[in-house]
């Protein structure tokens, strides 16, 4: 980014249970170099996850932070998919003149359904990876994060395990109020310490606005934009970072961001 402006990246709650890994928040070590002995004691997730790490370094030479490491492996991506198996139902509140906009996208087909998104964990290490320096940089005060598709609330929960220890926030949004549901349900059934770190709205994300004019030092957007979406970019604080998917859905990319033929 550009010193002193904000810098935009491109590139029913049942009896559920969620497992996860605590990671020694001291090591400084980079799990995707461990041996299979020690990834044994590990979650499949978390070694799910260090594969990933080591695969972005190894092909594209792409560094991940420990902490930002650690935030995805403590947060079970299994145990959601199962949580959400089990909550398949329609949107309750489809409105044309606001969701039909977004119609003919096969993803916003499936969501209308009550289906549910996850990305690649690739995409998800790149996406956290390139807000991680604005969270942990907000400049003295306690970090906001604006979390646009929450959708299954994966992603909100990765970013909670960043905020939290900082005393910051993430605002979690959703055009569909079924989405906004997911995230909340698999939160509560899996994280619920991290709950008072994390604020639901159902809203449509590129118009978003805070409503207490507050600016965030960190944006993530799931949903495909066409241009850089400046209403979002104007609540960002002093180098504040805002990552999004950027171009035509058929543009072929590289999970760090970078184009390929």
């Amino acid at each position: 980014g550009v010193r002193g402006r904000p810098a935009i990246e491109r590139d029913s709650m049942g009896q559920q249970q969620c497992k996860w890994v605590s990671l020694p928040s001291d090591s400084a070590e980079d799990l995707g170099g461990a041996s299979d002995d020690e990834l044994a004691h590990c979650s499949a997730h978390a070694r799910e996850v260090s594969k990933k790490v080591g695969a972005l370094a190894d092909k594209y030479g792409w560094a991940t932070d420990p902490e930002v490491q650690q935030a995805l492996a403590q947060t079970d991506l299994p145990s959601y998919r199962r949580i959400l198996e089990q909550h398949r139902s329609a949107e309750p509140r489809w409105d044309e003149t606001v969701h039909g906009t977004f119609s003919g996208d096969r993803r916003v087909q499936s969501l209308a359904l009550g289906g549910f998104v996850f990305e690649n964990l690739s995409v998800y290490t790149v996406l956290v990876q390139l807000l991680h320096p604005a969270i942990v940089q907000s400049h003295g005060h306690p970090p906001r994060v604006l979390d646009v598709g929450c959708g299954t609330g994966f992603l909100t929960a990765v970013l909670a395990r960043l905020v939290a220890p900082r005393g910051g926030c993430v605002v979690a949004i959703d055009l569909f109020v079924r989405q906004v549901e997911h995230a909340k349900r698999t939160m509560t059934a899996c994280y619920p310490e991290l709950l008072p770190f994390v604020t639901f709205a159902v809203a449509n994300g590129l118009d978003y606005c805070d409503p207490r004019g507050l600016p965030f030092d960190a944006i993530a957007i799931a949903c495909q934009a066409t241009e850089v979406p400046q209403g979002l970019v104007r609540q960002l604080a002093p180098s504040g970072r805002l990552v999004a998917p950027i171009g035509r859905p058929q543009q072929h990319e590289d999970p760090t961001g970078r184009a390929r033929p």
